[in-house]
């Protein structure tokens, strides 16, 4: 299994604090957030080969970073050539990018703007049980105004994944994707077909709502602390938790 984490959007929202600095290198309690999971990752006997997605805007300081890790030489840095917003590829369009880099294998796909205190271990163990069916991980929310900030699923009693949608105005449930999935390589062969329809690049959970119409795709609910990085006010939430 690879880990994919992408790490090339340009966090505008955030500005000005990440207009000098990619969002996945800010720190959380003394360490970058790509750092927290990277440091997860490394204690997973499954993930042989851990990728980062980034832009060529801030490719020379994740570069930096990784050459101050005593594991540099497990992780691998991707520049998607994009140099501000207007070129962007998106987060779908990044996750295809980083596909053709290496050879096909199972996915394990990490937002690299997630800080969480989860066990990794637990949602991979999981996955590699569900018969090659995909795995989103999801985050019980408070109340539905939360809800229509994110990616927000239903499912049924077996905890297949009935429906889903990228920040609903009438969220159906509280259920939030938290940028955290498992894609077999099964389900990876999909991919030809959802560029065919020419289905959007930017949210991946364009992605993954196409992806649960057209296989079966499972619901792993996850315990702790989770937060996504999106405001200047979950960023300080996250350093004081």
């Amino acid at each position: 299994m690879k880990a994919i984490i992408l790490c090339a959007g340009y966090a505008t929202r955030l500005y000005p604090l990440t207009e000098t600095k990619a969002k996945p290198l800010i720190e959380i309690k003394g360490k970058p957030i790509v750092e927290h999971i990277v440091d997860q990752l490394l204690y997973l006997a499954v993930v042989t080969d851990i990728q980062l997605v980034v832009n060529n805007k801030f490719f020379k300081d994740f570069e930096a970073w990784k050459e101050k890790q005593t594991y540099s030489e497990r992780i691998k840095i991707f520049n998607n050539g994009s140099s501000d917003v207007s070129d962007a590829r998106g987060a779908i369009g990044d996750f295809f990018f980083a596909l053709e880099q290496s050879q096909d294998d199972d996915v394990l796909l990490i937002a690299g703007d997630n800080y969480f205190d989860f066990n990794l271990c637990f949602f991979t163990t999981y996955s590699q049980l569900q018969f090659h069916h995909p795995v989103i991980a999801v985050y019980s929310l408070k109340d539905k105004r939360q809800a229509s900030q994110f990616g927000i699923i239903s499912t049924n009693r077996y905890g297949k994944v009935t429906w889903f949608e990228e920040k609903p105005q009438n969220p159906k449930s509280t259920l939030a994707s938290i940028g955290l999935y498992y894609i077999p390589k099964q389900a990876l062969s999909l991919i030809d077909q959802y560029k065919a329809e020419n289905n959007p690049k930017d949210q991946i959970g364009h992605f993954i709502g196409w992806l649960t119409q057209n296989t079966d795709v499972l619901a792993y609910p996850v315990l702790g602390k989770w937060y996504d990085i999106g405001s200047k006010e979950i960023l300080k939430a996250a350093n004081s938790s």
